[in-house]
């Protein structure tokens, strides 16, 4: 059995108080893509820039609101790490899902947004929303005038809805190895990374081991997260 994996297994654990598996019987096999994030504002917040976006919020706290859809998802769970790291406090507003979240950013209902890039794009090209910066380690090809925020004085800061392959515990070493390799054969496929970059994905690779300590690096980096902020679900 496979499991298509994404990057909130990394925090299941702590998100919920009982998980109908345990993590540990999951076993990486490989990265497939990461989906870049990005944060938004509507188009009339008083910042022109992510510093500028800080030194407001960080002037009144709980003034201004972040929307998400899915307490605990990847959205909801970044923005609540940038703030952390920024040293700023939001209003958070939970959505079903991302679309309603983004209607209501474009209406002023709320503040801002830090989620996927396919989501907000064409949003922002429509200059409907302002783009203050994306979370991935380099600029985006499509975006070349929109920062990061590891460069916008956050060095170490990157967030992307990653997603990957992964087997049950027992899955002989051999199998697993060969399961890798074959993935990877089939990500250099050009007609493959045309269909992620279509989607707006990016597609990742690496061996069994690098993807193993990728996704135990994942779930230290997160859970601190998710505990600082009080995120978790009955």
């Amino acid at each position: 059995m496979m499991l298509f994996s994404a990057a909130t297994i990394s925090w299941n654990r702590q998100l919920y108080k009982r998980l109908p598996y345990d993590p540990a019987d999951i076993v990486p096999v490989s990265p497939l893509a990461a989906i870049p994030m990005m944060l938004v504002v509507r188009p009339t917040f008083p910042a022109l820039n992510l510093q500028e976006f800080i030194r407001a919020a960080r002037k009144e706290p709980r003034k201004y609101s972040y929307g998400f859809g899915g307490n605990g998802g990847a959205a909801h769970v970044s923005f609540a790490r940038f703030a952390s790291t920024a040293g700023i406090d939001l209003l958070p507003v939970a959505y079903k899902s991302g679309p309603p979240a983004l209607q209501d950013l474009i209406g002023g209902q709320i503040d801002a947004m830090l989620d996927g890039a396919p989501l907000l794009e064409p949003q922002v090209k429509a200059g409907k929303l302002r783009a203050l910066a994306v979370a991935t380690k380099a600029r985006l090809p499509s975006l070349p005038d929109v920062p990061t925020i590891a460069e916008s004085g956050f060095p170490d800061f990157e967030a992307v809805i990653w997603v990957g392959m992964a087997v049950k515990k027992g899955t002989p070493v051999e199998t697993v190895n060969k399961l890798n390799a074959q993935i990877t054969a089939a990500l250099q496929s050009q007609t493959v990374r045309e269909a992620y970059g279509r989607a707006g994905a990016i597609v990742r690779q690496s061996g069994v081991k690098a993807f193993t300590e990728f996704v135990e690096a994942e779930d230290k980096l997160w859970t601190p997260v998710l505990q600082k902020a009080g995120i978790a679900i009955e």
